[in-house]
């Protein structure tokens, strides 16, 4: 069995510029990060924020669908005003 293969530190900025982000193709220029998976894959900081945005709405979404609590007219008065 081979070991894994060691991530090296890039060399300099040119070698940082090859890298993109998978979803939104920016590069290394204009993204704060790129986090890279395992399979090669990466993304940038923005397309990140965004796919937790989305991943909290479905879940506290579905938390709250769960528990019976709606945006209006939830059980036990916690949405009243």
């Amino acid at each position: 069995m081979q070991a894994a293969s060691q991530p090296r530190p890039l060399a300099d900025a040119a070698e940082w510029r090859q890298y993109r982000c998978s979803f939104c193709g920016r590069d290394g220029d204009h993204a704060r990060f790129l986090a890279s998976g395992a399979f090669g894959g990466t993304i940038c900081d923005r397309c990140c924020l965004q796919a937790l945005a989305i991943f909290l709405r479905a879940h506290l979404g579905a938390a709250r669908r769960m528990i019976g609590i709606g945006r209006r007219g939830g059980r036990g008065g916690h949405d009243a005003a």
